[in-house]
């Protein structure tokens, strides 16, 4: 999840600052705030024992670390325990605090840099898919298991462009400002007022729309293919005179089938739905501040 506030433009030029633009504040409730935080802290505590438990067990057992896909997974459950170990707290910081408490390094540094976790798990679950197609339709499927060469430069591909692509803009305009007799702040200074509004804009694209139009592809793809092989192994089962024959090939397209449907339905269905709220309240703020007659 991504919890970098990079929808607040605080200024159209980097030596002359505008004012940030005043909202509505609705105070919650102590009492909610305080189940909101638990709540949220308790999620974020299984998921990091979830993904870490994840991590340890490719990274222990050698059968499973020899595994290109399995090296995906892990380089997903690394973005996300970033995520809840940096990121996360960051973000709560950011929310329940007005001004910046961490110094100047957190503010210009650090709190721009944990966006790029965010990135990694997006495009590893798309490497992931990504990945199952190259297995299926390789002529020889076992072969194609073999080679770690792939995945060890995709993994390494995803964390350099994740931090050019979303980091990086944010590290060259985050501004920390301490003015005498004030508390600190840490805000992004944009020397162009479109530049938000481009940057999350790209940022959907390169989060969501790229990555889950990519894994709709591969799902398309395989169960194109995988009909394809369903119809000629139910061909052969029908004009077989074996019904041992015919028995085993019924239960090998049954069994590819419902492998196929249980790790890739859920995979394009949770990541439609879970990203796409992150990406439409990334841009839709941006709309909002732009518009005059608001």
């Amino acid at each position: 999840m991504s919890f970098n506030n990079t929808t607040v433009a605080q200024g159209a030029n980097m030596t002359q600052m505008q004012p940030i633009p005043i909202f509505d504040i609705v105070m919650e409730p102590s009492w909610l705030v305080i189940v909101r935080l638990s709540v949220e802290s308790l999620i974020a505590l299984a998921g990091i024992i979830g993904n870490f438990v994840v991590c340890f067990a490719i990274t222990k057992h050698r059968t499973l670390n020899t595994a290109p896909t399995n090296m995906y997974i892990r380089n997903v459950a690394v973005g996300d325990l970033a995520t809840l170990l940096v990121a996360f707290p960051l973000g709560i910081i950011r929310e329940h605090f007005t001004y910046w408490p961490l110094g100047e390094f957190a503010c210009r540094y650090l709190f721009p840099l944990s966006d790029i976790f965010f990135g990694v798990s997006v495009w590893s679950i798309t490497a992931i898919a990504v990945d199952r197609h190259r297995i299926f339709a390789a002529d020889i499927p076992r072969l194609a298991l073999r080679s770690m060469t792939t995945p060890r430069i995709a993994c390494a591909s995803i964390w350099l462009a994740s931090f050019l692509a979303i980091s990086l803009p944010l590290v060259l305009v985050y501004e920390y400002q301490e003015p005498p007799g004030e508390k600190p702040t840490c805000y992004p200074v944009w020397p162009n007022a479109n530049l938000p509004l481009i940057y999350s804009i790209a940022m959907s694209l390169f989060t969501y729309v790229i990555p889950l139009s990519l894994i709709l592809v591969t799902y398309c793809t395989i169960k194109r293919k995988l009909c394809k092989s369903e119809s000629f192994h139910l061909e052969m089962a029908e004009n077989s005179t074996s019904g041992s024959f015919r028995n085993s090939q019924m239960c090998l397209v049954k069994t590819r089938s419902k492998r196929f449907n249980k790790i890739m339905t859920p995979v394009v269905v949770v990541f439609a739905i879970s990203i796409l709220p992150l990406s439409i309240f990334r841009v839709v703020p941006l709309f909002y501040l732009n518009d005059p007659y608001s």
